[in-house]
């Protein structure tokens, strides 16, 4: 297995991770995922709630389901999935979700509550995940130009 294929298994398995996270968390709360965020949305519209809310809601939504689509893509090592990856760069930025998602997990595990900590490992995160498919990029094209020769 070569250094891009492993750099794509592992981002497959966090996203993959994140998802069937939220999806544990949800159903233990007796929820059904993204149905019963989607109602309680409407339900906080219905009383006078803020715009802002709904926009949260339909990012998180859209970037849960794109969480689905590059665990997917990385997985099937797609280069599609780099793509995908930029899309989602600034979606975690904005509601702070990292993309080494065992940082979530270990962070809820021993209650880490500092905001500083939390923003400390999303950049921690974001910056590996950036450099790490910086190389992995990288490392496709030359593989495609020793190929093409």
């Amino acid at each position: 297995m070569n250094f891009r294929n492993k750099i794509f298994l592992f981002w497959g398995v966090m996203d993959a991770i994140a998802v069937s996270s939220f999806v544990q968390v949800s159903l233990l709360r007796g929820h059904i995922p993204l149905v019963d965020d989607y109602l309680r949305y409407q339900q906080l519209a219905a009383d006078g709630g803020s715009w802002i809310g709904g926009l949260f809601f339909y990012l998180h939504a859209l970037l849960l389901l794109s969480l689905i689509a590059t665990a997917a893509l990385f997985l099937k090592q797609s280069p599609l999935a780099i793509r995908f990856a930029w899309f989602q760069l600034p979606l975690r930025l904005l509601l702070i979700v990292p993309s080494i998602s065992v940082f979530t997990l270990l962070a809820h595990h021993f209650s880490l509550e500092p905001p500083l900590l939390n923003l400390l490992l999303l950049l921690i995160s974001e910056g590996v995940k950036v450099y790490s498919l910086y190389l992995a990029s990288a490392s496709g094209r030359k593989a495609r130009r020793l190929s093409a020769r």
